[in-house]
């Protein structure tokens, strides 16, 4: 059993899968490390694969799919003991075997012989904590190291839509932005009339209409003048008459008594004339001529003031214009605000494994300052703490490439294993390590030795 709520692996048999030939090896009491030795090419690797392989299947292990059967073999299989909290009746053997083709079949049995129904959906339950190896995480950078994170950790939304609304969001609100530029330069650039034009244009129709009127009286009128200057005429004409006559009565007293007569007659005419003439001058002293001057000029400063007009009315325009993309900027800003305080919030609610982690743009931080920051001894506790926090019923954390890590880091490794409560497996090149179990040619070194002590 365990010391740490959870299921245990306590022991792993493989007989002919991958590299290995044979293999059986017995597990210590969680919160142990152990340490996978030997050169490269005698089977540490295909150790992991296989138990990979028996709790997740042929999807397990990269080459499990194609050749998941030792070469010369006709079968295969891996058991793994499972035993904890979890699982009632136990401890549990997982056994699943391998044929040519590729076919694998799994099981689930206890000492006592019963079988553990669904097997599969069962081992399900463990996969995840199978894809996390601390190593690999700590050489992950940027999206990818969100990623693996956000398998572990629920932030309550989806922080890949967030930021696709957030880009659109800004992308647009640049677009808006330009338009609200544009528009300011061209209302810079437009004429301002100012406030005393009126709103709408001078009628310039009727000013020509009434152009048009004032023409027509002013004829009228240069027609009754000429009529006075007829009338005129035609008195002067009469008195020459006169004149002519009362010669011709000195000149002809024959022609006295017609002559008179025609005295008398252009008398009479004369005095009609003059009568007419008195009337004419009368109408030609009473005629006032209108000013189409001043008219012309009216019509001339209301086609100034419509100018005045249209300029005004397009310098309101423009500006409706541009307080309205303005108005959608602020609108977009409102919204990107919006997205980013939903992302703190959601990040700040999330419960992360391990206490001062959190998550920016750019990859994950620690304490406010990127992981990738930190000294490698802070990134190897905070990889491990989330391999482990991805593993909360299979107590079991696989660590490849081991061989990376120092003396330092094999301790930091060991205190957490024992802190948590967990099996930490990992993959050393080599056969320094005191304890560790030795690969050479697919079996582990030393077995067949005990095997003919015992």
């Amino acid at each position: 059993m365990t010391d740490k709520a959870g299921v245990a692996a306590l022991r792993l048999t493989v007989n002919n899968v991958l590299g290995i030939e044979t293999a059986d090896i017995k597990f210590g009491p969680a919160g142990e490390v152990t340490i996978f030795g030997g050169d490269n090419g005698e089977g540490k690797t295909s150790l992991f694969d296989a138990f990979r392989a028996a709790i997740a299947g042929m999807s397990g292990m990269s080459d499990m799919a194609k050749k998941p059967i030792r070469d010369g073999a006709e079968s295969g299989s891996v058991e793994v003991t499972l035993d904890g909290d979890t699982l009632a009746s136990g401890p549990w053997i997982v056994r699943r075997t391998f044929t040519k083709g590729g076919a694998s079949r799994v099981t689930i049995t206890n000492s006592d012989g019963a079988k553990y129904p669904s097997a599969q959906a069962m081992l399900n339950r463990f996969i995840g904590s199978l894809t996390l190896d601390p190593l690999a995480f700590m050489r992950l950078t940027g999206k990818a190291q969100i990623d693996a994170l956000l398998d572990v950790v629920d932030v309550g939304i989806d922080l890949d839509e967030n930021a696709d609304a957030r880009a659109l969001a800004s992308h647009n609100r640049t677009l808006v932005n330009r338009d609200v530029k544009a528009l300011n330069a061209q209302l810079d650039g437009m004429p301002n009339p100012g406030d005393d034009v009126p709103d709408e244009e001078v009628d310039i129709g009727g000013l020509l209409l009434d152009i048009d009127s004032a023409s027509r009286h002013n004829s009228e009128n240069d027609e009754c003048r000429r009529d006075y200057r007829n009338a005129a005429c035609v008195v002067d004409v009469g008195a020459k008459e006169c004149v002519a006559a009362e010669s011709a009565v000195a000149d002809a007293e024959r022609a006295l008594a017609a002559a008179k007569q025609i005295l008398s007659d252009a008398n009479g005419f004369a005095a009609t004339d003059r009568r007419a003439l008195t009337g004419a001058k009368a109408a030609a002293d009473k005629c006032v001529d209108i000013d189409t001057a001043a008219l012309t000029a009216r019509v001339t400063e209301a086609g100034q003031v419509n100018v005045k007009v249209r300029q005004n009315q397009a310098l309101a325009e423009k500006r409706r214009e541009a307080i309205a993309a303005a108005g959608e900027s602020d609108a977009l800003t409102s919204e990107i605000t919006m997205l980013d305080s939903e992302k703190r919030a959601a990040l700040a609610a999330t419960d992360f494994p391990v206490p001062g982690m959190g998550l920016d743009d750019n990859g994950i931080t620690f304490g406010g300052i990127p992981l990738s920051l930190r000294s490698s001894a802070e990134r190897l506790k905070i990889s491990l703490a989330l391999a482990i926090a991805q593993s909360p019923e299979l107590r079991v954390v696989l660590i490849r490439d081991g061989s990376l890590l120092d003396k330092k880091s094999m301790a930091t490794v060991a205190a957490m294993a024992e802190e948590h409560g967990i099996g930490i497996w990992v993959e050393r090149v080599g056969d320094a390590d005191e304890g560790a179990v030795i690969m050479a040619a697919g079996r582990v070194r030393g077995a067949e030795e005990a095997t003919d002590a015992d």
